[in-house]
């Protein structure tokens, strides 16, 4: 027969003196009384403490939890097989859900794309930006943008000379004349008229010389010297330029072309107060021609 220790509750052989438990001496006489009930559990007596709700043995006098003395008319049936499973509480923790995690993952995939997305708009953005200086810089070292503040506006000078421009039949005529010249170099006429083929045909540079080469036969011819000066002007030869039209006005003060072409070629050396000085001459000497006109019109431009 089983009995229980009547200080601890714990269960005792018949055989047993002590308590394997608590190592209280087992005094069956007084143990509790015992009581099976139909599942095999069995219940014990016990006194409740009317204060704190104490359950003591049927020896105790006092409280074993508060001291008060206790009533023994307050009985009550505890079922220790209850007892210790109400006591015992198994902990279980539930596996992490492999389904729960799933969208973790994706949202942490969706965030590294959208991450690269991002780096990816930054970089081709920086490229744009640097392509973009890159060619702002090449144009303003090229001098196609002028950051210097002063406006100038690409002029050509007007030749007194007008031609028709280069073909086959100017090549084939400026052969001859060349003949012509090379067997005759004072014939003033010939020479004139290849530097103003040769000019009509965008070759200043030979037109420069046949021009010299006619001035030292011819200097005061004035039309031929302004023209001589477009050719330096064409190949941005400013000063030389200017120092034949100054010469070309000396021997016919009142050149309108003259006065023109020198505006120009003082806008050129950014002389912009002169370039005025000039234009407003080529309009005094007469406003209504051609040329008193387009010096008017760079006028009101500058």
């Amino acid at each position: 027969m089983v009995s229980f220790c009547t200080e601890c509750g714990a269960k005792v052989e018949q055989n047993f003196k002590f308590c394997p438990i608590c190592g209280s001496e087992i005094n069956f006489s007084s143990s509790a009384q015992k009581v099976s009930d139909e599942s095999g559990s069995t219940n014990t007596q016990v006194i409740v403490c009317s204060n704190c709700g104490e359950e003591n043995s049927l020896e105790s006098n006092v409280c074993n939890s508060c001291g008060v003395k206790l009533n023994r008319t307050k009985k009550a049936t505890t079922n220790l097989l209850n007892n210790i499973k109400a006591n015992t509480q198994i902990r279980v923790e539930k596996p992490k859900s492999k389904k729960q995690n799933k969208p973790q993952n994706k949202n942490k995939n969706e965030s590294t794309v959208t991450v690269g997305k991002k780096l990816d708009s930054k970089k081709i953005l920086a490229f744009i930006g640097i392509s973009i200086v890159l060619v702002l810089i090449i144009l303003i070292t090229s001098g196609v943008i002028d950051l210097s503040g002063t406006k100038t506006t690409p002029t050509e000078l007007t030749p007194q000379n007008q031609g028709s421009g280069i073909d086959l039949s100017s090549i084939s005529k400026i052969n001859e004349l060349k003949n012509i010249v090379d067997k005759n170099p004072n014939n003033a006429s010939a020479i004139l008229d290849l530097a103003n083929l040769r000019f009509d045909s965008g070759f200043f540079e030979e037109a420069v010389k046949n021009y010299d080469q006619y001035l030292k036969l011819e200097p005061k011819n004035a039309n031929a010297r302004i023209d001589m000066a477009v050719c330096f002007y064409n190949l941005q030869q400013f000063d030389k330029a200017e120092s034949e039209i100054l010469t070309a006005l000396k021997y016919s003060p009142n050149h309108q072309t003259g006065f023109l072409n020198l505006g120009v070629i003082n806008l050129a050396k950014q002389n912009l107060e002169k370039a005025k000085e000039c234009f407003n001459k080529a309009v005094e000497i007469d406003p209504n021609s051609e040329v008193g006109k387009r010096a008017k019109s760079l006028l009101q431009s500058h």
